[in-house]
């Protein structure tokens, strides 16, 4: 038997009911969440159903264990099929009368998912007439908005404009809006884009211990399974909070078309996220301790240049966000701390607008910081380990470097405030040692790690920005391609003959048939809304060895995009690139 696990978020409207946002195929289940699940549920149909294999083809790591382990409890065979975070693609399970197939991936080739998880539109208009619809406006033919239209009240977003497809820029979407008329609605109606639209928003709050107030939603977790999907266990549901309490950053603040103020999203979204900014890790203000024991201000900092590090006994330093699992104890970093130095290996200057934090010690030092910085900190537990900036609490102790007198110090938070705005900085990577300390005074430092993201979502702390091999389209990375090539990895970077990223420019067409692929993974968005992803070929030989970039022909069919695609004399689709705005490359 086949199952899916989806997750489906509601809001609350003024009387109480429950409006459908949307469903999720490929449904992320908060770790802190999994354990509140009902898994009794679930297993108990699988032994009514005389299934005693579980066959999971997922990529959450946090649920892959935790079924696992259900598994292993219940005497239920386990097999994980891992799938790539991105992958539109799974692999094929045969289908045996005692195994029971979950899937927790996206799937192009399923209705469920190709037809509503990726197009909202279609998900609505399943409820249009129930009671779990809210009013929307996608056109003329889906207007259920523009006759139960209500003004704002208070001050609040009374609209938010979202997109259809999962596949978004963050940075701009969802927009809230305080519509006041009938004709500022036909305005912002005339004003969408494609796949864009129109929902009333509803305002749910909650009271929380650390944050006050916040917006949330419900999503509930549940698992369809059988041929017509005749059969739903409910696992549980949880509200997703948005990051920001309600009213934290004052008053409203609206443009001239009255959309809301971008910091103040925060407030009214749960996914708030900034898809495009480069994980600033340090600001202009921050000074770094060099190997003489003097405090050298990040804006002079150069490739090359020696830094005092320090060993944590256990620390991972060569994988990628391995760092984030370790832990230990004031006695044991106490212990083994040692200075050692460290090497500038890249300077980044960055400009970004984004939400920064302001945090006070007990002994009154405050200074300001981004939210991607990951600090050394005791938890209110005694556990000591690497948190980011944005998950600090005023329970937290910060290790302190006195350089002064060469010993760690303890110095307890007792107060943050978060704030928006453009900050100017540096990304850093230094290697060997990936750490490195930030004047808190002249005496005082905090121990930071390098890690954070370059522009092509390559991970600088793994070693493996250079090269831009995870450049796919319109980011800029500092590094050249090669000492003979004249261009940054941008998107004229094609036409270098001298570059080993692109080796030589594009393939004007080339086949881009699905069924010629393997190892598919969505890796984002060209700025039209054509998918783009990477892949190998299932025959190397016939069509080439290597890892290559690009989109699916099947993909633009019924779109503006569909002239591109063409058949060659074996049957199989080809793609002009050149009539789209996106490069087929090999980058491996």
């Amino acid at each position: 038997m086949k199952g899916l696990l989806i997750g489906s978020d509601f809001v609350k409207d003024s009387n109480g009911d429950l409006k459908l946002l949307e469903i999720n195929t490929n449904a992320l289940v908060e770790v802190k969440e999994l354990s509140n699940m009902d898994f009794d549920s679930f297993f108990n149909f699988m032994s009514n159903n005389s299934l005693n294999e579980l066959h999971l083809i997922s990529n959450k790591d946090g649920l892959n264990s935790i079924l696992e382990t259900q598994c292993q409890n219940r005497g239920v065979s386990f097999v994980l099929h891992q799938t790539a975070k991105d992958s539109i693609v799974v692999p094929s399970v045969e289908d045996l009368p005692n195994r029971f197939i979950l899937r927790v991936s996206y799937d192009s080739t399923s209705i469920v998912d190709d037809e509503y998880a990726n197009n909202n539109r279609n998900t609505l208009d399943l409820v249009r007439g129930t009671s779990l619809e809210s009013p929307q406006y996608f056109d003329v033919d889906f207007d259920t908005l523009t006759s139960t239209f209500t003004p704002s009240v208070n001050n609040e977003p009374n609209y938010i404009v979202k997109s259809s497809s999962p596949n978004y820029n963050k940075d701009i979407l969802p927009q809230l809006y305080k519509i006041d008329t009938l004709e500022e609605l036909e305005t912002l109606k005339n004003s969408l884009l494609e796949n864009e639209y129109i929902s009333k928003y509803y305002m749910n709050t909650t009271p929380t211990q650390k944050w006050g107030n916040r917006h949330f939603v419900f999503r509930s977790v549940d698992i369809i399974a059988g041929s017509s999907l005749e059969y739903q266990i409910h696992l549980g549901s949880y509200k997703r909070l948005a990051q920001s309490s309600k009213g934290f950053f004052g008053t409203n603040q609206y443009d001239s078309n009255k959309k809301l103020w971008a910091g103040q999203r925060v407030e009214y979204i749960t996914n708030y996220t900034l898809q495009s900014r480069e994980s600033l890790i340090l600001t202009n203000e921050d000074r770094l301790l060099d190997t003489n024991n003097n405090w050298v201000p990040v804006s002079n900092l150069l490739i090359g240049d020696s830094l005092n590090s320090a060993f944590l006994d256990g620390l991972p330093e060569d994988q990628e966000y391995a760092f984030q699992n370790w832990t230990g104890t004031w006695e044991s970093v106490n212990t083994s701390f040692q200075i050692q130095p460290t090497q500038i290996q890249s300077v980044r200057n960055v400009v970004e607008e984004d939400f920064y934090f302001k945090i006070k010690l007990e002994n009154g030092i405050e200074w300001v910081d981004v939210q991607d910085s990951y600090f050394l900190v005791e938890d209110s537990e005694n556990v000591v380990y690497f948190k980011r900036a944005k998950t600090l609490t005023v329970s937290d102790k910060f290790i302190i470097w006195n350089k002064v007198t060469q010993v760690l110090d303890k110095l307890s938070i007792t107060n943050i405030w978060v704030g928006f705005g453009e900050k100017t900085g540096i990304l850093l990577d230094v290697e060997p040692k990936d750490l490195f300390i930030v004047d808190l005074n002249d005496d005082l430092g905090v121990l930071q790690h390098n890690v954070g993201l370059c522009s092509c979502t390559t991970t600088v702390a793994a070693r493996n920005c250079p090269g831009c091999t995870g450049n796919i389209y319109g980011y800029t990375c500092s590094a050249k391609c090669n000492s003979g090539c004249a261009y940054l990895c941008t998107s004229n970077c094609y036409g270098c003959q001298d570059c080993d990223f692109c080796k030589g420019g594009t393939v004007p067409c080339a086949c881009s048939d699905m069924n010629l692929k393997k190892n598919i993974k969505f890796i984002g968005t060209s700025p039209s809304g054509i998918k783009i992803y990477q892949f190998e070929y299932k025959n190397p030989t016939k069509h080439g060895k290597g890892v290559y970039v690009g989109t699916i022909a099947q993909e633009l069919f019924n779109t503006k995009w569909e002239s591109a695609v063409n058949k060659n004399k074996n049957g199989e689709l080809c793609i002009d690139y050149s009539q789209i705005d996106v490069r087929f490359i090999k980058i491996k």
